[in-house]
This record gives C-alpha cells, structure tokens and sequence, in this order.
C-alpha cells in the first residue's frame, strides 16, 4: 500500500518540490522569529524605521532585476539543452556583470537623493547615513537574487534550500548575539540586514563551475542574446510591477472603501493561508527551468497531464486546511476573528488556483511569449480592481476574498487558451527557440 508512495517520492522532480519547501517553510520561520526577537528589542518607532529601511533595500534590489532572474534561467537551459554548455555559463557570467551595473546605478541614485528621501519620504531627517548605507547594501540582496536564480538554472535545489535557510539562520544568529551583548539598536540591525546576503552570495559563488570563470563567446552573439534577453526580461519586468500593485491592491481598497475592522479580518485570513504561497513558490521554482524551455508538443502534453492527476490532491490539501481553518479559526481572541473563516475559505481557493497557473505561464516564456503574460496582467488587475470596487462595500473582506478568487479564475482561464495556441505552435517540435513576438 505504501509503494505508490514510496515510488512517487522517489521521483527526482518531487524530491526537488520537496527540498525548495523545506527550505522556503525552514526560512520563513527562522525569518519569523528573527522578526518578532526584533521587535520585542526596539520599540515601535525605531521597529517602523527599520521596516522602511529594509523596504527601501529590496525596492532597490528587485528593480536592479529588471525581470533578469527569469530571462537567465530560460536562456541557460536552452542554451544547456543545446549542448552549448560553455556559451550558457557565458551568458550567466554575462548577466552579473550586467545586474551589479545596474544596481550599482540604481543605488548610487538612492545615496545621491538620500537627503531628500529621507526627510520627505521616511519622515525621518537624522536617517539620511542609515538611508545611504541600504542604498549600497541593496547591491547584496541584488547579488543574492542573482546567486538564486543561478543554482535554480542549474537546478541545484538542495544547494539553494540550503543556503536560503543558511541565510535566514545566519540572520537570527546575529540578532540573538546583538540582543544578548544589549547592542540592537537600528544601526545594528541594518549592517546585519546588509551583510547576510553578501555572505550568502560569497557562499554560493564557491559553487559556480569552473566553466562559469572561463567561457567565451564571441562579441557578435553576446550581442545578440544580450538583445534577446533584453527583449523578454522588459515584458517580465512590467509583470513583476503589475503583479506586485495585485497583490496589495485588495488591502488598499479595503482601507478605502470598508472599516478597519474588516482589514483586520482579511489580514488574519491571509496570513493564515500562506502556506499556499510558499507551495507555489516551491513548485515555480523547480518547474521553471524545465517549463521555460519546453516547446515539444509531446512533452508538454505530458506535463500538463501531470497537472491534471495532481488536481484531486490539491483539492484535498485545500479541503484539509479549509477544515483546520474553521477549527482553529474561532480560538483567536475568544471567536473574534470567526468572521473571517470563509474570507480564508475563499483565499485557500484563489491560491490553490495559482499552484497550477503559476508554472503553466512557463510555456509562455518557452516560446517567447512573455508580452502574453503582462497583457493577461495588466487584465487582472482591471478585475481586481473592478470587483474590490463593487464587492468590498457590501461584502467587505468577503468582497476582497472573492476578487482574489475572480483574478486567478480569468489567468486559469486565460492560459488554458494560451496553452492550446502554442500547442499548435509547437506542432513541428522545433529544436530551437522562434523568434520573439
């Protein structure tokens, strides 16, 4: 009876799933706890400086991306799947130099502008040093995303669990030592926030094949796979913008159009539901290297089967946390929190949704087909949009709930079709990527 389990978790692809959400699980809490020992060190003003120090180092860190992480990882497999090895390392050698150019000039802007930033922005005019130092410090979390993105094309899942959890576990060392010597204070704790990701970075370029330092390739194709990359990683990178405004967008509207109490409601919902979007960061992470690179119509017949037999287990894990949730829900603050019970019944759908429309986006980016993905976007957030609006003042946080519900709907439905066009665009199985639309 316990074969089929066995022999499913055996499967080298699940393996992987599984070692990415150990790491992301591992991480986050390790995360969690560094946070809330943080927090009982400062007092709340100094923690709310800290907070916005921290957002303005990883807004400077995911613009230097420009969409890069995902344009890397499908270029070097296909390039790998190619047999050209040595032009992939190339072009992953390629694009570091590129991403520390342009954090470099991202955060020298943000130490040029600190002054104003500072005082206009942070409110917080004796900030300016501290404003300086994560501007510079965001070429490390730059960095990291980088090393991320690198073991994930070369699909070193272990390696990259491992070092995640590794830096999160570095991260809470640091506080446990800074608050046993009585010397956290916010200075402090940004060197730590700024130094964990050059050290992880460090650690992970120990494992980079010797390949990675000598490749070559000549002027002409640097040039153009540079104009290629370039090409796909702007679509990615006006995605990345869109999905980031989604994403917040239903608890903007909620504190607009409904009471604070209803905020509160959908925020304990979805901080509980979050197991689901560490899934589907597991599961993203792993499949798209492959994803990204396959354009056999045989094989993606193949996958999307895959999806299709896991549907029934992702209906029972939702079911299953559904059920904890109405169980666990009405002990918080003696049932005060019982209103949200169904807004977390309606959040465990919508992220169920993206478990699977997540990596079915991947094939967009097999056939270069990136400008798909924002224009589906840029509809998502119309929706979102247009249902927070009608939804939230009669529903409130139910109305929320079932605009997150609609939004992963429409992609479902969207890639589906998506899915059929480059079916039939893949029917002569070509070897090689077509050209960019």
């Amino acid at each position: 009876m316990l074969k089929p389990v066995r022999d499913f978790l055996a499967r080298p692809l699940v393996g992987s799933l599984m070692k990415v959400a150990t790491g992301n699980i591992a991480g986050n809490g390790l995360n969690l706890i560094a946070m809330l020992l943080l927090s009982d060190s400062l007092e709340a003003g100094a923690r709310g400086m800290f907070t916005s120090l921290q957002a303005v180092m990883l807004l400077i860190a995911s613009l230097s991306d420009f969409g890069l992480n995902t344009t890397i990882i499908k270029f070097y497999r296909d390039l790998t799947l190619a047999g050209r090895a040595a032009a992939a390392e190339a072009i992953m050698r390629a694009a570091f130099w590129l991403r520390l150019a342009v954090a470099g000039l991202i955060a020298l802007a943000g130490v040029a502008l600190a002054e104003p930033l500072a005082v206009h922005w942070l409110d917080a005019p004796d900030a300016v040093g501290l404003f300086r130092l994560v501007c510079l410090g965001a070429l490390g979390s730059s960095l990291w995303m980088y090393c991320q993105a690198a073991m994930q094309a070369r699909q070193r899942f272990g390696w990259y669990a491992g070092l995640t959890t590794a830096n999160h576990a570095l991260r809470l060392l640091l506080f446990i030592i800074l608050i046993a010597l009585q010397r956290m204070t916010v200075p402090a704790a940004v060197v730590v926030l700024i130094a964990v990701p050059f050290v992880g970075s460090f650690g992970a370029s120990l494992l980079w094949p010797r390949e990675y330092w000598r490749a070559r390739i000549s002027r002409t194709e640097l040039r153009e796979q540079s104009a290629a990359m370039f090409h796909l990683s702007k679509w990615i990178f006006l995605s990345t913008i869109i999905c980031s405004i989604i994403m917040r967008l239903d608890v903007i509207l909620l504190e607009w159009l409904s009471t604070s109490r209803q905020v509160g409601l959908f925020g304990n919902a979805n901080d509980i539901a979050q197991g689901f979007p560490l899934i589907t960061a597991a599961v993203s992470t792993v499949l798209l290297p492959k994803l990204a690179s396959t354009r056999r119509r045989a094989e993606m017949r193949r996958i999307v089967g895959y999806f299709l037999r896991f549907v029934p287990v992702l209906v029972v894990g939702g079911g299953m946390a559904m059920a904890l949730g109405h169980w666990a829900i009405p002990f918080i603050r003696d049932g005060e929190y019982s209103a949200s019970i169904l807004v977390f019944d309606l959040l465990v759908v919508g992220f169920s949704i993206s478990i699977i429309v997540n990596p079915l986006s991947f094939f967009c980016l097999a056939f270069n087909r990136a400008s798909w993905l924002t224009w589906m976007n840029l509809a998502q957030l119309g929706i979102s949009l247009a249902a927070g609006w009608l939804l939230i003042p009669p529903l409130g946080a139910m109305g929320a709930g079932l605009s997150v519900v609609l939004v992963r709907l429409f992609a479902l439905g969207y890639l589906v079709l998506a899915y059929r066009v480059l079916l039939r665009m893949a029917e002569d199985e070509p070897t090689a990527p077509p050209a960019a639309g």
